[in-house]
């Protein structure tokens, strides 16, 4: 290590034993003046040394202040009972920075433990929203729990022990502090908790700036397809709050062949959340797959299909989303109208391309 750092780290506690030698040399040289009064001696001893323990004491003091301290607030738990397929997230105050890592045992496939850190411990009875995910490529169902923090579950010793009871669709914390389990009702969702708004709003003779900006249609609807269930939610919201600018992209990944469970699911619910979504912000073809939708076995697709279609009058009906199909299908294969044959003045026929 270079000199500059040594003084830099070192340097004001390497003079402290230079300042007490010094300050005990002076203070002993005034006792030991017979020319001064004894009180006066007596009291330069006495404040040589006080000074010497206050030195002490102050280094003690930014010794102390500049230990290493946690940088952030940690809460962390485990749950039992989680089907391997189901996953489990979880979000706090967004400017509390609130984060969760989760860790599933591989011996114990049906345990899964999780962290969830934050800049500082959150406020007493702070309420986190609990996602436990069950979705597969054609179904989604997905559970919502409150829960409600507390200092103690700060405590390094302390984990949170969590079992989740599907059948119930309820999660039970087991060691809560005041020694009965805590009972927590699941409810199903679909979107964000968030509520979807057009635009902010705005006092008279002030402007409005952005925090931050928009997300395109397009990478909102990507989002849509994402394993992470708060991934998927938020990305539902947000499509729901670009309004009708997103409508073409919506009726464009809804109308395009192959569409997946996940993007069907996440524009339909979209569009059930858009402020002021009309039925023309969708063609024929939109409007099949979302009939089709309400055809189907999944309950949640089916519910929400079906929440949409009474946006729209008059209601479809399956010859016209049969004829829109085969039309689709017909032009993507490239197949055109028969040529056209008409009389010549001649008797001759004549051919005319169809158009």
């Amino acid at each position: 290590m270079e000199w500059n750092e040594l003084l830099k780290n070192y340097g004001p506690f390497a003079l402290l034993p230079f300042t007490v030698f010094v300050i005990e040399k002076l203070a002993f040289k005034r006792v030991r003046d017979t020319n001064l009064p004894k009180t006066v001696r007596n009291t330069a001893y006495a404040a040589a040394w006080i000074t010497i323990f206050a030195l002490c004491g102050l280094v003690v003091f930014f010794w102390y202040s500049l230990l290493p301290a946690p940088k952030e607030a940690m809460i962390r738990g485990k749950v039992t009972g989680l089907p391997i397929l189901n996953t489990f997230r979880a979000s706090g105050p967004d400017m509390a920075n609130f984060r969760v890592f989760t860790y599933r045992d591989p011996q114990q496939t049906d345990q899964l433990f999780w962290r969830a850190y934050s800049v500082d411990p959150l406020a007493e009875s702070t309420t986190l929203s609990i996602l436990i995910d069950h979705t597969t490529p054609t179904s989604e169902m997905t559970w919502r729990f409150h829960f409600s923090t507390k200092k103690q579950y700060y405590d390094p010793s302390m984990e949170l022990n969590f079992v989740f009871d599907p059948k119930e669709e309820a999660l039970k914390l087991m060691n809560h502090p005041s020694g009965q389990p805590e009972t927590l009702k699941g409810e199903r969702v679909v979107v964000d908790a968030s509520p979807a708004s057009g635009r902010l709003p705005r006092l008279p003779w002030f402007g409005t700036v952005a925090a931050q900006t928009t997300p395109s249609a397009s990478a909102t609807i990507a989002n849509l397809e994402s394993s992470d269930s708060l991934v998927r939610l938020t990305a539902r919201r947000q499509l729901a709050t670009l309004g009708p600018t997103a409508a073409k992209d919506m009726d464009r990944a809804l109308s395009a062949p192959g569409a997946s469970y996940r993007t069907k699911l996440g524009v339909i619910v979209a569009a059930n959340q858009m402020p002021g979504f009309r039925q023309e912000q969708f063609g024929l073809s939109a409007w099949c797959e979302v009939w089709a939708s309400a055809q189907t076995g999944d309950a949640t697709l089916k519910d929400q299909a079906n929440q949409l279609l009474r946006k729209r009058s008059p209601t479809l009906t399956a010859a016209q989303c049969s004829r829109a199909r085969a039309a689709t299908v017909g032009v993507s294969r490239g197949v055109t109208k028969p040529p056209i044959t008409t009389p010549s003045p001649a008797g001759a026929t004549k051919t005319s391309p169809s158009r």
